[in-house]
């Protein structure tokens, strides 16, 4: 594997989910390094309300991931851990889609001060029923 060039192996994992590229950094330094590479997340679309069933992915992609193309979320209600997830977060997303349970307008809010913060965001959605 040593002999594979970093472009080749890029663009091996632009075709993995998360749940593999997150595994590709327990393998060695180098996948790992490469797993978490931009150009493995720039274009990619992480919905956490489909991508992630048990409700565990969706903080490591923002805490981990350098930039996503685009992040669709249902946020849940405050958490003192996902509020740090949501306002701490160097993820740069492009395109970003919140839906918010009742009680849950402080994420929202630091999550797109976040967001613009990065100077990615360049696509904000929201479903009509929202506070």
């Amino acid at each position: 594997m040593e002999q594979l060039p970093d472009d080749v192996l890029l663009e091996v994992m632009r075709c993995l989910t998360v749940k593999d590229l997150f595994a590709c950094r327990l393998v060695c330094k180098a996948l790992g390094a490469l797993a978490l590479h931009p150009d493995v997340w720039r274009y990619r679309s992480f919905n956490a309300d489909e991508d992630d069933n048990d409700n565990q992915l969706w903080q490591p992609v923002l805490r981990l991931a350098p930039c996503l193309g685009a992040l669709y979320a249902t946020l849940p209600p405050p958490v003192w851990g996902c509020l740090l997830v949501c306002t701490m977060t160097r993820c740069a997303v492009q395109k970003l889609s919140l839906t918010v349970y009742e009680g849950g307008c402080m994420h929202t809010a630091a999550m797109i001060r976040n967001q613009e913060g990065l100077g990615r965001l360049r696509l904000l959605k929201r479903p009509p029923k929202q506070c």
